[in-house]
């Protein structure tokens, strides 16, 4: 059951970041801050990652305070190292 919940996790968890990280027109403003629908997500992906990744919790503070496009591909790319190195 542990395992089952958190694939559904890892699944969900990609689906908002390919969202975030594709969906520009959509859920960031012109200047690549995250617009109201940008940061529902990016409060859904958050909760997932502390779930999944609780030692990201430092970035994900910067993230929140700073969330432009910019700071969601560094965001990515950690989650990535880590997938890469379990």
């Amino acid at each position: 059951m542990y395992l089952k919940n958190h694939r559904k996790l890892y699944e969900e968890l990609n689906s908002i970041l390919e969202k975030l990280l594709f969906g520009i027109d959509t859920y960031y403003s012109k200047d690549l801050v995250l617009n109201s629908e940008g940061m529902k997500l990016l409060s859904r992906a958050i909760r997932i990652i502390n779930t999944l990744y609780p030692q990201l919790r430092f970035l994900i503070n910067e993230v929140r305070a700073d969330p432009t496009y910019n700071a969601i591909i560094k965001l990515v790319s950690r989650i990535k190292e880590l997938i890469e190195q379990s």
